[in-house]
């Protein structure tokens, strides 16, 4: 029994050996014995890597957008909450505000914004420009101005309510890092 499956396995080894010039795929098999990948294997791959991480970068590019929006978007409130809030605690507030900016992190520096805005702090890479004019008491006037921007975001909002009471609220996009 032995001495059969000695024979059958040398004949299947001669029958490989005549045929053995090719392997299962096609492929001439030189004197050595193949391993690693084909070129044409590599260079796939390599395809499918680039265009999947070109599609990541993309997508992270939109969330960091969609992430800095959100943040203009809760400053622009807590700003707009803190403004009314300073004025209804104080109705005669005849001081105004000529336009002034801030973009270092934490409460206005400015005195009198620091009054308008109690309690309101600027969040890091943001940047807000307000106004404040008290004798503004009709509809050609701006009576007060916020505008929201995020150093690393591509839109911005303004919010202004004129004498009348109007209040208008626009948003834009400029390029990143404008601050």
């Amino acid at each position: 029994m032995n001495s059969d499956l000695k024979n059958s396995f040398s004949k299947s080894r001669n029958i490989l050996e005549a045929l053995g010039s090719e392997n299962s795929v096609g492929r001439r098999r030189s004197g050595r014995s193949q391993k690693g990948f084909t070129l044409i294997e590599l260079l796939t791959v390599m395809t499918l890597v680039s265009v999947l991480s070109g599609m990541m970068v993309h997508t992270f590019k939109q969330v960091k957008n969609i992430a800095a929006y959100a943040v203009v978007n809760q400053t622009m409130h807590d700003s707009q909450t803190a403004l009314s809030a300073a004025l209804v605690e104080d109705i005669d507030h005849q001081t105004s505000l000529v336009l002034t900016s801030q973009n270092i992190p934490g409460p206005l520096t400015d005195a009198l914004a620091n009054s308008l805005f109690p309690g309101f702090i600027l969040p890091r890479d943001s940047k807000i420009s307000v106004s404040y004019n008290p004798d503004c008491l009709f509809a050609g006037c701006t009576a007060q101005f916020i505008e929201i921007r995020h150093c690393r975001g591509i839109k911005y909002k303004n919010w202004l309510r004129l004498g009348d009471g109007t209040e208008i609220t626009l948003e834009g996009a400029t390029p990143v890092g404008v601050c």
